[in-house]
């Protein structure tokens, strides 16, 4: 029923509604003037027989002859349309009629006329006219009226419909014309023609057309820019990600970050020539410079800065663009010569700038002149700020890198650094199972300290890069060589078949070492302690290996130094060690295996050798030199702890006797006492025994004991009045380490403590060890206690130490324990060291 809603309808709807109504009210009035007509005409025609009737009988009437009155009527009445026909008198009387009807509602009309004659009125002639006539001509009338009006209304349907036809043609051209370009078809031209407001309408409709055509056009073209332009953001955006993404992996090198980011600019640009040029910092006058080989593989390659277009760049921070390289002189030498030889004629240098400085460039270039453009460079400047940035990161990754896994002195691999190498190559040794061993050589360069103490910490840093580099010379380049700290070296040799190859290189080794080394220009003498020990039967792990091999080394510096050793398990593979060192530790004191060692204590105040400790070592026949830590726990839970503390004991009083006899410097000297022997109840008389039978003065006895020793307070108490009662001093051993009461710590007659070497390191780094270690030094100023510290490898922490204002130090910085003729052949050399540290000499 849509088109009952339809303009064309309604047009010709009101058309014929219009015509109808017309038609109607034409043919009403039409027909209203013809049905007067018709009645004035039957009117007309009765007053006409009405006069002729008159006038006919006048005479009649007039003389009274009746009679020839009826032939009139007679012949009147047979016309159709008369009814009837009445004559009266002048009194009324009817003196004639014809046709009088019974109904006289038939009569359509009635008219009547006076009979006159001579001036007189004889009577009246009345005529009834019939209405059959005025009906019948009435309804032919309406019929004719009818037939004319639906005659006209179909013509009118027909012309109305055509009329709206041709009104609504352009407006039909339109509307389908406004469809198509709804649909987005805009090429459409309607003709503009029919009524001048359709012409109108049509031009209009063309000029919208076509501005909508225009501005499609226009809208298509910016969304195409605009699209274009997205795309290109969107892969600029996936190559800053893909270069910022190269700095993520774990581990990655400058080269490949380079070659990645090379390898996405290529991909993003499709450059004819492309290259990154990075300062090289060991050499300011050197570039190193990074490009794709015609396999698009990278190469690196060193150039001179004065002979690179580069250096302007470098200079200036800007960029250089150069659109025609022929015009530019700078191209005709140097390294821009192969960008010419390429073919390249328009060149783009972007800095990359990092932390306020230029740390290279990246260089493109075109084989077209006038190439690179205001948008193109403004692209390229946008990643070379990324490309900067990422290879800022890289650098930074490799300082830090540098800085965490290799030494600052001589620029070889770190303890954590060979740590890792070494827990590596242990993992791969496993996943191969191959009958091949690696070995950990650990050197350790003999008296270094004194070399680092007489010419100065300089002179011993430029010595530690010539060893490190002599070392590194000597082994192949699958060896790692590493700097633990101080002058320890360690080495870590890969797929050994036969012990015999790691003896020949130990002994390589210290051939080269036995040579002078040239240092500032004096020929430097040095020696080094070697320790190995293997993969896999000294261990499975890193931190194993490395400390059996520091444990052989210590064995060769016990034993003479300028040596090396293979390490000699104990007790660490089987569950017969503990019998085995058992049943050695009985023939040991029978057959004289163990030594007594001596490690000065220096008095960092007054510059002063004050005391030695002694230190027992035992040199098994076939096992060699075996530290305390691998036998002082067996002895003491198989009670042999009470014999070899006798044995020591004894031993230092002898050495002290001899000494004093030989006029040599004499000097108090400490002796641990384990906690087993501390608890035996004869103790103190086993001490005066020693003290009676050689003679030796009882004050340069001093016995240590440790905190673990105080948990039976009163006992503890009870046994050190008795051995303060013979004379020897007492001091607390490893203070701090364990869990003394202070309460307590105040009633022992102690007369120094020793702080344990576990707060000594990192004390300039930890502050938390620094905090102990000044309550521990101000705690034993308060109770007049001497306070030593053991552990002291550094010149760092003496310092730190003298600061701080402890009594004495203790440890491998001033001395390695030694055996009593060794000494006493360095006591000189070692009092001379101490005396550099008199308090008041320092300050001064």
């Amino acid at each position: 029923m849509r088109w009952i809603n339809s303009l064309g309808f309604r047009i010709w709807l009101a058309i014929n509604v219009l015509i109808i109504i017309t038609i109607i009210s034409l043919s009403s009035i039409n027909m209203l003037l013809e049905n007067e007509r018709i009645k004035e005409t039957i009117q007309n025609q009765g007053v006409t027989v009405s006069n002729t009737l008159s006038s006919l009988v006048g005479v009649s009437m007039l003389r009274g002859e009746y009679s020839h009155i009826h032939p009139i009527t007679q012949s009147l009445v047979k016309n159709p349309d008369i009814q009837y026909i009445v004559v009266r008198d002048r009194y009324g009387t009817i003196i004639d009629e014809k046709g009088y009807p019974e109904d006289v509602e038939d009569t359509l009309l009635i008219e009547s006329a006076k009979i006159e004659y001579a001036a007189q009125e004889l009577g009246v002639a009345e005529v009834g006219l019939r209405k059959d006539t005025l009906k019948k001509e009435q309804q032919q009338l309406l019929l004719h009226s009818i037939a004319v009006a639906l005659l006209v209304s179909f013509l009118s349907i027909i012309l109305s419909w055509l009329i709206s036809r041709w009104m609504l043609k352009p407006i039909k051209r339109l509307t389908q014309a406004t469809n198509l370009v709804s649909k987005g078809e805009l090429d459409i031209v309607v003709p503009e023609d029919g009524l001048l407001e359709t012409q109108e309408l049509s031009i209009s409709f063309n000029k919208m057309a076509e501005t909508v055509k225009s501005y499609q056009q226009i809208l298509e073209y910016e969304v195409e820019m605009a699209t274009k332009n997205l795309s290109e953001k969107v892969t600029t955006l996936e190559i800053l990600s893909n270069i910022s993404k190269t700095v993520i992996r774990k581990d990655t090198t400058r080269q490949e970050v380079v070659r990645d980011i090379l390898i996405e600019v290529y991909a993003y640009s499709k450059p004819e020539y492309l290259s990154i040029v990075l300062r090289d910092n060991s050499d300011k006058s050197m570039l190193k410079l990074y490009s794709f080989n015609d396999t698009k593989e990278i190469i690196t390659k060193d150039i001179h800065i004065e002979d690179s277009l580069v250096k302007q760049v470098l200079e200036t921070m800007e960029p250089a663009i150069h659109n025609n390289i022929h015009e530019h002189k700078e191209f005709l030498n140097g390294e821009e010569q192969t960008v010419v030889k390429k073919g390249i004629k328009s060149t783009a240098v972007f800095p990359l700038v990092a932390n306020k400085g230029v740390i290279g460039t990246i260089n493109i270039g075109s084989s077209e002149t006038d190439f690179y453009n205001d948008s193109h460079i403004s692209k390229l400047s946008i990643l070379a700020n990324q490309i900067a940035m990422s290879i800022d990161r890289v650098l930074m990754y490799e300082s830090l890198h540098q800085a965490a896994y290799h030494d600052y002195v001589t620029g070889l691999p770190n303890y954590r650094f060979f740590k890792n190498k070494l827990n590596t190559a242990i993992e791969k040794a496993e996943l191969k199972q191959v009958n091949k061993m690696l070995a950990v050589i650990f050197i350790d360069m003999d008296r270094f300290k004194l070399i680092n103490d007489t010419l100065g910490h300089d002179f011993g840093d430029a010595l530690l890069i010539e060893v490190g580099q002599l070392i590194r010379n000597t082994l192949d380049s699958s060896a790692c060589v590493a700097r633990l700290g101080g002058d320890e070296f360690t080495v870590l040799l890969k797929d050994i078949a036969h012990e015999e190859e790691v003896k020949h290189v130990a002994m390589e080794l210290l051939e080269k070492l036995a040579k002078p080394i040239c240092v500032d220009g004096y020929d430097i003498h040095v020696s080094a302690s070697v320790g190995i020990s293997l993969y896999p039967q000294d261990g499975r792990d890193a931190k194993t290996l490395i400390k059996k091999a520091d444990r052989a080394m210590y064995r060769v510096k016990e034993l003479g130094k300028n040596n090396f050793s293979l390490y000699a398990p104990l007790k660490d593979d089987t569950l017969l060690s503990p019998y085995i060192v058992e049943q050695d530790l009985r023939k040991a004191i029978e057959n004289d295996e163990f030594r007594v060692y001596y490690q000065p204590k220096i008095n960092i105040l007054n510059g002063s050798i004050a005391g030695l400790e002694a230190l027992i070592r035992w040199y098994h026949p076939k096992k060699g030199l075996i530290m305390p830590g691998d036998f002082i726990q067996i002895a003491e839970e198989t009670g042999f702890i009470g014999q070899i503390g006798e044995f020591i004991l004894r031993k230092v009083a002898e050495q002290l006797i001899h000494w004093e006899q030989i006029s040599a410097p004499v000097i108090p000297v400490s002796v641990n006492l384990s906690p087993k022997q501390f608890m035996q109840t004869n103790l103190v008389k086993s001490v005066q025994e020693v003290l009676q039978s050689t003679g030796v003065a009882p004050e340069l006895i001093e016995l240590e004991i440790t905190e673990t020793m105080t948990m039976d307070i009163e006992r503890t108490l009870e046994t050190l009045a008795s051995l303060k009662e013979l004379g020897v001093k007492i001091s607390m051993d490893d203070f701090g380490s364990g869990y003394s009461s202070l309460n307590y710590l105040r009633h022992l007659p102690i007369d120094r403590l020793k702080i344990d070497r576990s707060f000594i390191q990192n004390i300039t780094s930890n502050q938390n060890n620094a905090a102990i270690v000044s309550t521990i030094i101000h705690l034993a100023y308060n109770l007049n206690l001497i306070v030593t510290a053991e552990g002291v490898e550094t010149e760092d922490e003496a310092k730190y130490l003298q600061r701080s204002l402890c009594d004495e130090v203790q440890g491998y910085y001033f001395s390695y324990p030694l055996p009593a003729e060794e000494l006493i052949k360095q006591f000189t050399e070692i009092e001379e060291r101490a005396k550099l540290w008199r308090l008041e000499q320092n300050i001064s």
